[in-house]
């Protein structure tokens, strides 16, 4: 009779599934004479990976763990979409690559009593904020080493356990080439999956140390009260979530509290890419979210931050707050613009923090491309995840093998590219300097040559 899961997972809320109800479709869905071989693929994929059920469970089901064992195992038999988790897995591979990566200490050392550890996601919803936090953590520790990088996430939700492995390896071995530092974490599901993964490496919360450390930041003439968001990577971290309202209310805020939160806390929708996979069940789950309160958000966590400015709510992040950077209302930056800025951000921080000219011989891509997209079809585009740099290499590709369509009506050029397992499609036209675009979109089917 117990009904905690219901009440606390938003999965099994939206599905109306029990997890003895899940387990049977989810099995069914491995079974190779099955009547819906397939039919479990949304709701295995639809997990944000919060471990509310867990925390809700007194019998200790850990259905976050259930599904990620059944994401491996779709993986192993060759059974996942691929689209589920591909623009995520492309979004590692950028943030891991030449373009962004770093792992740096200060001029002149051989090694780091600390790391900052921002994650791959801050410095895309806003570069200010890791070089902010960055000077602040070198005003105080001078030989703090700066290490842009991802943690591995998007590998561990899409079941990619090959991937995942060789990630943890190169952290590791950077960790090492650092000086095995303290690591300091921006990010609360970077410092989870060191935790789980890594826990040789120690850590701690880049806001626990502010509220240990001490941060003069600007105060507030009026006190503005906020609901406290905490991202469900924090469940575990009482200390971090106390810190958190702290620094707030030390900065002239007042802090208050949602209807759920602290280890019951609800999550934002972003994790496990659940967006991709079932994107009704992600709408309803963020809708929930900003319908908690009225007042303006504050989180500490640039996804939830980003996801909830998407959709209208107005909301800070704790940097904002400590360094007076944005307003509450900032616009949820596009993915263009948050790729854009992860290569922004390790240019500024070579050239400022270490000495060296990060712009030589680093282009970021499409740079100089002679493209016009209309801004309600960047929006549609953002939408659907479709990369400017996709389009771009999909007309590249029209124009020089030929095979493109001519439109009688308008003398539009009409193509497609395969890029991984989605075709990309492109509706433009050839100007005197220029290629203007007028229709973008994409999917899983794959066209015979």
């Amino acid at each position: 009779d117990c009904d905690n899961c219901l009440r606390h997972c938003d999965l099994m809320t939206y599905y109306q599934r029990y997890p003895l109800k899940i387990k049977n479709e989810v099995f069914a869905t491995f079974e190779p004479d099955s009547f819906s071989p397939k039919g479990a693929l949304r709701l295995i994929n639809s997990c944000t990976a919060c471990g509310n059920c867990l925390k809700a469970c007194p019998a200790d089901v850990a259905m976050e763990d259930f599904f990620l064992q059944s994401r491996r195992r779709l993986r192993q038999l060759d059974l996942m979409p691929g689209p589920f988790h591909d623009f995520w897995l492309r979004d590692m591979a950028f943030a891991t690559g030449d373009l962004c990566h770093l792992a740096q200490r200060p001029p002149g050392l051989k090694k780091s009593a600390f790391a900052f550890f921002p994650g791959c996601q801050l410095g895309a919803s806003d570069p200010e904020y890791v070089l902010r936090s960055y000077a602040w953590l070198r005003e105080r520790q001078p030989d703090t080493a700066l290490w842009l990088s991802c943690c591995a996430a998007p590998a561990e939700w899409a079941g990619e356990e090959g991937l995942l492995r060789q990630q943890l390896e190169t952290l590791e071995q950077e960790w090492a080439g650092l000086g095995r530092p303290q690591v300091i974490f921006a990010c609360a599901t970077c410092q989870k999956m060191f935790a789980k993964y890594l826990p040789g490496i120690k850590g701690l919360p880049l806001y626990t140390l502010m509220a240990a450390w001490g941060i003069a930041g600007p105060a507030q003439a009026e006190p503005e009260a906020l609901a406290v968001f905490d991202p469900c990577s924090a469940k575990d971290d009482p200390e971090l979530r106390q810190s958190v309202r702290q620094l707030a209310a030390d900065a002239g805020y007042v802090p208050e509290e949602l209807p759920d939160s602290g280890e019951i806390g609800r999550c934002c929708g972003w994790g496990g890419h659940s967006a991709v996979a079932a994107p009704a069940f992600a709408a309803d789950v963020i809708q929930k979210r900003i319908a908690e309160s009225p007042l303006p958000y504050l989180t500490y966590c640039a996804n939830c931050r980003d996801l909830f400015a998407k959709s209208g709510k107005s909301c800070y992040h704790l940097l904002d707050l400590l360094f007076a950077l944005n307003g509450k209302s900032r616009p949820a930056p596009g993915i263009d613009q948050r790729r854009e800025n992860r290569f922004l951000l390790k240019q500024r921080a070579l050239r400022e923090y270490f000495g060296l000219d990060g712009a030589a011989g680093a282009t970021y891509p499409g740079a100089g491309v002679a493209l016009t997209i209309p801004a309600d079809l960047a929006e549609q585009m953002d939408r659907d995840l479709i990369l400017r740099e996709d389009i771009w290499q999909t007309i590249a590709h029209c124009e020089k093998s030929g095979r493109k369509a001519i439109r009688r009506d308008n003398g539009h050029c009409v193509g497609n590219l395969a890029i991984g397992p989605i075709t990309y499609w492109a509706e433009y036209e050839k100007t005197a300097d220029a290629y203007m675009l007028h229709a973008a979109y994409c999917h899983r089917l794959r066209l015979p040559r």
